[in-house]
């Protein structure tokens, strides 16, 4: 007698179950639980009797091994009866199944019959849901791996333990970054106009009057015996005397010098960019991938205008490249990233690329201005407007140091004049032939954040590019705001701009507190005082302006007239006799019998128009140009015409 094996399982399942796999399978034969499908077909019609329903197809597929397997119901006209239900019974080319909700119907969609899913079946593919977790083709195919910006080069499986709660680490953001003194600032230079000292971060410049504001700018020398190169301004000593951050030269000379266009100050960032980790800025510094790949320090320009769309200088775009502490030797910071500017830069964007200047407005230039002495004032311009505050005027070709300058227009005074920022004027023996031009900043950093496309779609470069500009997103809102608040008319700090047209006959003369009004009280006094312009009678129309319907009614007015004409009589007008109005006059006939566009009198009385069946009436209207009367007019009276136009 042989032993009997507890818990045996049965041979096919051992052996064929992990032999033969059905990658065919899916995740809806799990949802059905269902095995491999016994047929299927087309159907021909339901009979109902509750609760069971009968399935009839007239091919003839269904078969006795069916009872007790699962039939699934597709394409029916009612709802209700598609499903997946235990087959109870087969004869012929019928099938029975339960189906209290079932609805008689002549049925043409598609019946599957399969049996319930068996241990068998997990096996032959695995559950398939573990596929379609790992995103893999089969079951058994390893987990996937991705490179984490801090560790470039290692894989890391992309399990559930490693992406839980990191699922945007597959590309880096920006973190813990700051922006110093972030402004645009154009270029302006000098020739043979700086002066250097031994060994000594001064330089002073003959016919330059900088600015406190000045402070962070970058400053270029050139053509000096060894001091060649950029420099950060870290003093404004005064107008011409700056101190420039690592200036050391061995010869006491002039040089030729450039303020830099581009960002003053610089971009701080406490983490760098090298060959492993990316979670840094990219700059263009050591020889690491963005040296050459230019996308990767990339950063746009977007016109400061419009806010839109990339600034054009010659029809070549403007922007921008990150650089780190090596392209600025001044620099006394040691990690790459650590510290790092912003290069204004046109044409493509390769190693072809060049340095961007100033915009110049198309336009705005002459050659007979004048410098107001001891003031800001500049005089002798044209076509000066009060949108040109905040732009920056250029003067070039005076006769005292000092007083060529690049400056910001602080106020409009007239078509002809402006107040710019700065030391006041000097008087000036080239006043009337000064040289000046009108320009603005080149636009701001664009605003771009991680979170504008899909990460799977980006590249790696892609990735570094937003990874740049990111770090522009706070300088763009601040920079929009600071638009809404000029628009708005408040200045810095303001919680409520106050009105100042709150006098007798204007709108806003009914308003509370014009000191700390909000928009919102101001738009409904101004609505309530407009109205909605609902206008009855023929001269003005609803939903005019109110300029138009002003000058509608200026047109009524002014077109409006009466003119008297007295007809003294030398012959008598017999009654119901029609009498031709003297010198040509005309008027419009009033159907109405109310003598509207004229008015008779004789014998000093006002007279009634109407027909004389009614014995009030005195006359008739007869046409443009006459009148009946219905009794004489005798010779020697005086008849009074009124005829209003």
């Amino acid at each position: 007698m042989s032993a009997i094996r507890q818990g045996i399982i049965d041979p096919e399942l051992d052996i064929q179950g992990v032999l033969s796999l059905d990658n065919a399978r899916d995740l809806a034969d799990e949802q059905n639980e269902c095995g491999p499908q016994d047929a299927t077909g087309s159907g021909d019609s339901f009979a109902f009797a509750s609760p069971i329903v009968t399935l009839t197809d007239a091919a003839g597929l269904f078969t006795a091994a069916m009872v007790g397997h699962y039939v699934t119901i597709a394409g029916s006209t009612t709802p209700a009866n598609d499903g997946t239900f235990l087959v109870t019974a087969q004869g012929g080319t019928t099938l029975s199944f339960v189906n209290a909700a079932g609805v008689a119907e002549a049925y043409a969609g598609t019946w599957t019959v399969a049996p319930p899913l068996s241990a068998k079946d997990h096996i032959e593919f695995n559950a398939t849901d573990r596929k379609n977790i790992k995103g893999t083709a089969q079951h058994y195919t390893d987990v996937p791996t991705y490179q984490r910006p801090t560790a470039v080069g290692t894989n890391v499986p992309a399990n559930l333990t490693n992406i839980a709660s990191k699922t945007l680490d597959a590309f880096a953001q920006v973190v813990d970054v700051k922006r110093t003194a972030v402004t645009l600032r154009p270029s302006i230079s000098g020739t043979g106009s700086v002066t250097l000292a031994i060994a000594d971060e001064t330089a002073v410049f003959d016919d330059m009057s900088f600015v406190a504001g000045d402070l962070d700018s970058f400053i270029t020398i050139s053509n000096s015996t060894d001091a060649d190169g950029t420099y950060r301004i870290k003093a404004v000593t005064d107008g011409q005397t700056l101190e420039l951050d690592g200036l050391n030269s061995a010869t006491a000379e002039t040089a030729d010098w450039a303020l830099e266009g581009g960002l003053k100050g610089v971009l701080d960032a406490t983490k760098y960019t090298d060959a492993v980790d990316r979670t840094g800025i990219p700059t263009g510094d050591s020889g690491e991938e963005d040296e050459t790949v230019y996308d990767a320090t990339f950063v746009g320009v977007l016109d400061p205008v419009v806010n839109a769309g990339i600034v054009e200088e010659d029809l070549d775009p403007i922007f921008g490249r990150a650089y780190g502490e090596e392209k600025d030797p001044a620099q006394t910071t040691t990690n790459e990233g650590t510290r790092f500017f912003v290069q204004l830069l046109s044409g493509a964007n390769s190693v072809a690329a060049v340095d961007t200047t100033l915009e110049i407005i198309a336009g705005r230039t002459g050659s007979a201005a004048s410098v107001t002495n001891a003031s800001n004032n500049i005089t002798g311009l044209t076509g000066m407007q009060t949108e040109d505050v905040g732009k920056y005027i250029t003067i070039s070709e005076t006769a005292v140091d000092g007083n060529q300058r690049h400056a910001k227009i602080t106020a409009f005074v007239s078509a002809t004049e402006v107040t710019v920022d700065g030391a006041a004027f000097a008087t000036d023996a080239n006043d009337g032939s000064i040289v000046w031009q009108i320009g603005r900043h080149p636009g701001t950093l664009c605003m771009f954040t991680p979170q504008r496309v899909r990460k799977d779609n980006l590249s790696e470069t892609a990735g570094r590019n937003i990874l740049t500009t990111g770090i522009a997103t706070d300088a763009e809102l601040s920079n929009s705001l600071a638009r809404l608040r000029d628009y708005s008319g408040a200045g810095v700090n303001d919680t409520n701009p106050a009105l100042t047209n709150t006098g007798n006959f204007y709108a806003f003369s009914d308003i509370p507190s014009p000191a700390a009004s909000d928009l919102t009280e101001a738009v409904n006094i101004l609505n309530q005082e407009i109205g909605n312009r609902d206008y009855t009678g023929g001269i003005l129309s609803d939903g005019q302006t109110i300029t138009a319907s002003l000058q509608a009614l200026s047109d009524s007015i002014g077109s409006a007239s009466v003119v008297r004409t007295i007809e003294r009589l030398s012959v008598t007008i017999p009654k119901n006799t029609a009498h031709t109005i003297p010198g040509a006059q005309t008027y419009t006939i009033d159907g109405a019998n109310n003598g509207a566009n004229m008015d008779i009198h004789w014998r000093k009385q006002l007279r009634d128009p109407g027909p004389n069946t009614v014995s009030s009436n005195d006359y008739e209207e007869t046409s443009t140009t006459s009148f009946t009367p219905y009794e004489p007019v005798k010779a020697g009276e005086s008849v009074n015409y009124h005829i209003r136009s």
